[in-house]
């Protein structure tokens, strides 16, 4: 534990701290952060391992998602993004007013092989203080209402109908659910085509 604990002592160190902060926002990794990592005195190898770290960190784009309840639009397009992109891609979703995850959500994708059976949905507030590369709400509701980010992020909005609103018998019902799917589904990819690095 002592060991582990030197070995990654410039995690703890204050300086380093501030830096990483700094670098955890969006944007390329400039020579003055270069330089202001090595004034912390740590030894070569140490240099190449918080290098590493932090080139990780610079080169992770986070996403989230938005709609008005979490529960069924923005849980499929969040599961969708995370099946069209690699691990430096941090995607989360979240709703203006939140509500529980729709059962049929999780039904049309389990028929795809994803499992968000797990998944919760998430108020907006939780991820005020994160700086989002990219906003996307996918209801009309949700973009009227979306806050303002202190970040960069760059917003983009398309409308999907609200398959909550379907009325019908369970066939008929995840009929609608999965053509809404199917629709998140192909705007996602693209998305994660012109935007993100794929798999």
């Amino acid at each position: 534990m002592t060991k582990e604990k030197k070995e990654n002592k410039w995690q703890e160190d204050p300086d380093i701290e501030d830096f990483l902060e700094r670098a955890d926002a969006p944007g390329t990794f400039s020579e003055e952060d270069d330089k202001s990592f090595l004034v912390a005195g740590m030894s070569n190898d140490k240099d190449r391992d918080f290098m590493k770290f932090v080139k990780k960190k610079k080169q992770t784009k986070k996403v989230l998602i938005l709609c008005t309840g979490n529960s069924c639009r923005s849980q499929i397009a969040d599961a969708w993004l995370k099946h069209f992109t690699s691990n430096n891609i941090e995607v989360y979703s979240a709703g203006t007013k939140p509500e529980k995850v729709n059962p049929y959500s999780v039904k049309v994708m389990a028929l795809e092989g994803i499992d968000i059976s797990s998944n919760t949905s998430n108020n907006i507030d939780e991820y005020k203080d994160i700086e989002f590369n990219f906003v996307i709400t996918v209801c009309d509701n949700a973009k009227e209402i979306c806050p303002v980010f202190p970040s960069s992020a760059k917003m983009i909005h398309n409308s999907f109908p609200d398959p909550a609103k379907a009325k019908g018998t369970e066939e008929e019902l995840i009929k609608v659910y999965s053509e809404v799917s199917f629709d998140l589904k192909k705007f996602m990819e693209q998305f994660a085509k012109d935007n993100l690095k794929n798999k």
